[in-house]
């Protein structure tokens, strides 16, 4: 739960700017990772936030039902622990593992305002489903009058050898981007850098990024598996 709470906490308080709806920013890093001959593997684009106004525990498990209902997910269920309440629900969009997460951290209060978290994942080569997909959750969001803070990511591998820190800066330059803060073990690199090829950004100690960077060496297969997410990857790296 404390986990969840501090990706969505990340996401609702530092985010700054619009958000960059359709498919320009699905279409640029698709052309980045081609451009690298970068086999892809999965797409994803992520909401997460607080709702935006306060309810009841009992309003916001209604609409909870609500939303699960107009998103066509299948059963929601209902955890509560030390931490808050949590529901959540899963659902296919075509070829699509859509899920849904709502968080009440504040469960003994009359009013709070609740996180909740949209992913929707596809695997292979993205379509114009992942475009679609966001434009899906974004109409919702509207409608449901939720701030709307769209993150976009895309994962593959490359089969040749190279060189994890190569890889990760060679991505930065192709998308014109400055780092801003960087991490590198034997294994992984992980960058946070600021592009003027996208807007919506998060503040950081180091200043605001929109672009993450990630490679990593699977000891498995020795493929270098690469990651870019805008403005944060929102999946496992």
């Amino acid at each position: 739960m404390l986990r969840w709470i501090g990706i969505l906490l990340m996401s609702s308080i530092f985010l700054m700017g619009s958000s960059q709806a359709g498919s320009v920013i699905p279409q640029r890093l698709l052309f980045t990772i081609d451009k690298m001959e970068i086999s892809p593997t999965t797409y994803v684009v992520h909401h997460s936030g607080r709702i935006g106004r306060s309810v009841s525990p009992s309003q916001a498990e209604q609409n909870m039902r609500q939303w699960v209902n107009e998103l066509s997910l299948g059963k929601m269920e209902k955890r509560v622990d030390q931490d808050g309440i949590r529901y959540d629900a899963t659902g296919i969009w075509d070829n699509l593992k859509v899920s849904f997460h709502m968080i009440i951290d504040q469960p003994h209060a009359n009013m709070s305002e609740p996180y909740i978290a949209i992913q929707v994942t596809g695997h292979g080569r993205p379509k114009k489903d992942w475009p679609l997909a966001a434009e899906r959750i974004q109409k919702f969001l509207f409608e449901q009058e939720i701030p709307t803070h769209l993150h976009y990511s895309i994962q593959g591998n490359i089969d040749h050898s190279s060189d994890t820190l190569k890889v990760a800066h060679n991505l930065i330059k192709q998308l014109h981007a400055k780092e801003i803060e960087g991490m590198e073990t034997s294994q992984t690199v992980s960058i946070s850098a600021y592009s003027p090829m996208f807007s919506e950004g998060i503040q950081t100690r180091g200043g605001e990024m929109n672009l993450q960077v990630a490679t990593h060496r699977n000891v498995k297969d020795g493929k270098l598996v690469v990651t870019i997410g805008s403005p944060i990857i929102t999946v496992e790296y």
